[in-house]
């Protein structure tokens, strides 16, 4: 993906994030592009649609081990 303040090619890069849904932390690896020049982030509704069902995924994990 190209950055939008640039149009350089940016970098795929992950790093762990933590995230509170429904009153509880949970620790992803959240992927984002980085623009080496702008030093800034970015994502596409791709990636946001993926971290956001990896965290959907801890979250359900965590209710199934709660109903067990």
């Amino acid at each position: 993906m190209k950055s939008p303040l640039t149009g350089i090619e940016m970098v795929l890069k992950s790093e762990p994030t933590t995230l509170n849904y429904k009153g509880k932390a949970y620790t992803i690896d959240w992927k984002y592009y980085h623009c080496e020049v702008s030093n800034k982030q970015f994502t596409t509704t791709e990636l946001d649609e993926d971290n956001l069902q990896r965290l959907l995924e801890h979250y359900n994990k965590d209710l199934v081990n709660f109903l067990e």
